[in-house]
């Protein structure tokens, strides 16, 4: 695959909504695995940006965040409030 071909590749998945909420999801990995500490955060996309990007375009399904992986998220029915 040419370069030209791999940048289209690159553009047409970082576009899909689905590829984007894994690579979220495994960002938010990542920062969890670094402890939770904030000023990595752009770090921590590429980082899973090109896993998931490279997993894709080997044609292996990319790495999803199970429930194991992540921690329980409370939700509130408040608006714009901070749960703590």
């Amino acid at each position: 695959m040419n370069a030209e071909n791999t940048e289209q590749l690159h553009q047409q998945l970082t576009n899909d909504e689905e590829v984007r909420a894994r690579i979220s999801s495994r960002a938010y990995e990542i920062y969890l695995s670094r402890g939770c500490e904030p000023g990595c955060e752009v770090e921590d996309w590429l980082q899973a940006e090109n896993e998931i990007l490279a997993s894709s375009t080997e044609g292996q399904p990319p790495r999803a965040a199970t429930e194991s992986t992540l921690p329980a998220v409370e939700e509130t029915e408040t608006k714009g409030e901070e749960v703590k």
